[in-house]
C-alpha cells in the first residue's frame, strides 16, 4: 500500500498531473519537486509555486540532478510520479522508492521510444497517436506499462490540435488507474520489446523541407511541426520562410520540385517530387503570420530543397 507520493515535473503537463494527484490522493501526496525553468517560454514555474502554496504542499527546487537525487534519498517516498522532467536519474535512485518512478511518454509504447514521439508519428502519417503511463527503468522508455490511451488522428490534424486532446486523454486514463496503482490491485505489464521502434530528438534545423519528397510527406511534415513547434521551413530569396499550414493537391501536377506553379489567392501551389503538389495556405515571414500570397507573389519563385552542408572544409590545393 502506497503511503507517500512525491511528484517531480514542470511545464503544463507537470502542473496538470500535480493537480490530479492532489485531487485523487491529497493525503498521500507529500511533496512536489520542480526546476527553475523560467527562461523557457513553456514554463509553469510560478503556477506550480502558487498551487503548492495554496495546497499546503512542500515544494523543492533542486539546482541539478545531484540535489534532486539527494532529496529523493532523504525523503524516501514510496512512489514518484514524473511529468515534464528533464534530468535523468541513476539506476540506484530509480530503485529507491518501493514502487519506483512512474512517468508519461506520448506514444503507444513500445513504438516511438525516445524523443519527440508525437512529431515523428505525425510526420509518418500515423492514423492514431497515444500516451503510455509506464515504469522508469535505466533503458530508453522500455519499462512495464501501467496503462495506455490512444487517439485517432485525422489526415489534416495539426500537432497543435492533437497535443491538447492527447494530454487530456492521458489525464483521464491516469485518473482511472490511480486507485489501483496506489492500493496495489493493479500491476504493470511488460512491453513486447520485439515491436520496439525508436525516434530521435529534433532541433529547429530539422524542419527544412525537401521538395523532392512526395506531396503527402510534405503535408505531414508541415502539420507535425506547426505551432507550438518552430515549424517546417524553406528558403525564398535567401530568407527563411516557415510554412504553417498546407494541404495536398489531389491531382497530378508535373513540375520541378519546389516550383511555385499557381497563385490561388490567398494560397499558392508548389510542386513536389512525385508529380504531386501542395497548396500552401499560411506562412510565417519575419514576425508576421500571413496568407501565403502576401509573401509569395510570383510563379517564378522556386524554393531550395534540403541539403546538409559539408561537414569538413575542403583543403586548399
Amino acid at each position: 500500500m502506497i503511503q507517500k507520493i512525491h511528484f517531480l515535473g514542470s511545464k503544463t503537463i507537470g502542473l496538470r498531473v500535480l493537480k490530479l494527484l492532489h485531487e485523487v490522493s491529497p493525503g498521500l501526496l507529500k511533496a512536489a519537486v520542480t526546476m527553475d525553468d523560467r527562461l523557457d517560454s513553456r514554463t509553469e514555474y510560478t503556477a506550480i509555486q502558487e498551487f503548492c502554496q495554496k495546497a499546503g504542499l512542500p515544494l523543492h527546487i533542486p539546482q541539478g540532478r545531484k540535489q534532486a537525487e539527494e532529496l529523493i534519498t532523504a525523503e524516501r517516498p514510496d512512489i514518484c510520479f514524473v511529468a515534464g522532467w528533464y534530468w535523468l536519474f541513476s539506476e540506484a535512485i530509480l530503485k529507491l522508492p518501493k514502487a519506483g518512478f512512474v512517468g508519461i511518454h506520448h506514444s503507444l509504447l513500445p513504438r516511438y521510444r525516445g524523443g519527440a514521439p508525437v512529431v515523428w508519428a505525425l510526420i509518418n502519417g500515423e492514423p492514431k497517436v497515444g500516451s503510455s503511463i509506464f515504469q522508469f527503468t535505466p533503458g530508453m522508455d522500455d519499462g512495464p506499462i501501467w496503462g495506455q490511451v490512444s487517439l485517432p488522428v485525422a489526415h489534416d490534424d495539426a500537432i497543435g490540435e492533437v497535443l491538447p486532446k492527447l494530454e487530456q486523454a492521458m489525464l483521464d486514463g491516469l485518473k482511472g488507474i490511480l486507485p489501483g496503482m496506489l492500493q496495489g490491485t493493479l500491476a504493470p505489464v511488460e512491453q513486447d520489446h520485439t515491436q520496439a521502434t525508436y525516434c530521435s530528438q529534433r532541433s529547429p534545423d530539422d524542419g527544412w523541407i525537401d521538395w523532392n519528397w512526395t506531396a503527402e510527406r510534405i503535408h505531414h511534415f508541415v502539420r507535425a511541426q506547426s505551432r507550438p513547434y518552430p515549424g517546417a521551413f524553406t528558403w525564398m530569396d535567401g530568407k527563411k520562410l516557415t510554412i504553417l499550414k498546407a494541404r495536398v493537391f489531389p491531382d497530378i501536377y508535373d513540375g520541378p520540385p519546389g516550383q511555385v506553379v499557381r497563385i490561388l489567392n490567398p494560397e499558392v501551389m508548389v510542386t513536389c517530387g512525385d508529380r504531386g503538389a501542395v497548396v500552401v495556405e499560411l506562412v510565417e515571414h519575419g514576425d508576421a503570420v500571413v496568407p501565403a500570397t502576401q509573401v509569395i507573389q510570383s510563379i517564378r519563385c522556386k524554393f531550395a530543397s534540403y541539403a546538409r552542408p559539408a561537414l569538413v572544409e575542403p583543403v586548399p590545393g
